[in-house]
């Protein structure tokens, strides 16, 4: 007997996040200094990460709110955040049922430090696209090849939900009783085997793009704009949220 839509949540949930993150990867900003970007990124993302004030935290969620919407990519970024805000609630859960004592970080900082960082780096992203996050990285010479596989990695998520989404369909028809543990036992399975090869498909798939492409800059576009107007807003914007964060 098949559980015909027993994964229907699931499913649904990959589908959705599949979706939102080949938007998000879609064509950023085209004057945008990519370099500039990624590091104003990762500085609100660090900043976010470590702050202890919840009301700097809330303003970090809005004014990323605000750039997803100047992207024209708010639905996706609200996707991303409202995932973040519930896992992190998820993981709370034992310390708001009062399980765990002597905690310093209350758990409202705690859940707004997960979807602040979240918000923040999705919204530079729906700003940047995929490719303005390789040009960045590549601008980040000291990385070497692991920028472009990172990039490829992010790239690629979306085709390993996909997968997913296969694997699971074909787990749920070989499954023959209805069993809440054996369901979640095969999600498990699935989960597992397709994190255990994101890796080395994300480097197959930069030396199948790289052999194909003898110009470097057709992976990952133009090389980074000269910074302008925009790039001084965009850093002025970051610094601002820093400095809130922080001080």
């Amino acid at each position: 007997m098949s559980l015909k839509g027993h994964f229907s949540l699931t499913s649904s949930f990959l589908s959705a996040i599949a979706g939102a993150l080949d938007n998000l990867s879609a064509r950023g900003h085209p004057g945008l200094n990519s370099t500039l970007a990624l590091l104003s990124a990762l500085a609100v993302t660090v900043a976010s990460s470590f702050s202890t004030r919840l009301q700097a935290l809330l303003l970090v969620v809005a004014a990323s709110g605000l750039a997803a919407l100047v992207a024209r990519k708010f639905s996706e970024w609200l996707l991303v955040t409202l995932t973040a805000l519930f896992f992190a609630s998820l993981v709370s859960l034992p310390a708001i049922a009062g399980f765990l004592h002597g905690e310093k970080t209350p758990v409202p900082v705690f859940v707004a430090r997960a979807v602040a960082s979240a918000s923040a780096f999705t919204a530079f992203y729906a700003v940047l696209g995929w490719r303005g996050l390789v040009s960045g990285l590549r601008g980040l010479a000291f990385l070497g090849s692991l920028g472009d596989e990172l990039a490829f990695t992010v790239r690629f998520i979306p085709l390993f939900a996909w997968k997913t989404l296969r694997l699971i369909s074909a787990r749920e028809a070989r499954l023959l009783v209805k069993s809440r543990s054996f369901s979640w036992t095969a999600v498990n399975s699935v989960a597992g085997s397709v994190l255990a090869s994101a890796y080395a498909k994300a480097y197959w798939a930069r030396l199948a793009f790289a052999s194909r492409n003898f110009d470097s800059r057709l992976i990952g576009g133009a090389p980074p704009a000269r910074p302008g107007k925009v790039d001084a807003a965009m850093v002025i914007f970051s610094a601002v949220l820093v400095f809130v964060l922080v001080v």
